[in-house]
Parts: C-alpha cells; structure tokens; sequence
C-alpha cells in the first residue's frame, strides 16, 4: 500500500487490541518500510492501551534495500525491527 486507508488502519488496531487483551499471544506485524512508522505508531499505543511494555514484533520489508547475511534486523531502518526482508527474486 503506498498509503493506508482507514479501514485498514482500524482493522489492525482492532486486531491487535485483541490480541494484547486477551494476553495468549503477542501479535507481529508484516509492514513494508515506507508504511511501518505510521503502522508502529498505531501498534504502540494499543500495546500502550492494554498496558503492555513489550516492544511489538515487526517484520520489516525494503525491497530495494541489499542486506547481507551479517545484517541485523535494524539495517532495515528501524530500532524495533525483529526481521528484515531485503531485496527478492535476486539470482
């Protein structure tokens, strides 16, 4: 998505609010880079909400971005990236 539409933004909230409330499991999100401050931004404050200290698990995409296998989640351009994913179908 090159922006997120509303629905969208109220219906990961809604999961994610579920998810932490519920306290089984601690979701993780998929987001592409140019969509993932806006996306951990709503991800925090539910965590906020529902009281929950834990960092959010983000699995991060740039695929124009060449990371090489020594590269830590972070290279992709956040701090509280868990995964990254680089460049694909690369032969």
């Amino acid at each position: 998505m090159t922006t997120i539409p509303q629905a969208m933004r109220d219906y990961y909230t809604a999961w994610v609010t579920r998810m932490v409330t519920d306290g089984r499991f601690r979701p993780a999100i998929y987001a592409h880079q140019r969509n993932t401050t806006e996306i951990y931004a709503d991800v925090r404050a539910a965590f906020d909400a529902a009281g929950v200290r834990d960092e959010p698990s983000f699995w991060v995409s740039n695929p124009t971005a060449g990371f090489g296998l020594a590269s830590l989640p972070r290279s992709v351009g956040f701090s509280f990236a868990r995964v990254w994913q680089g460049t694909v179908d690369v032969t």
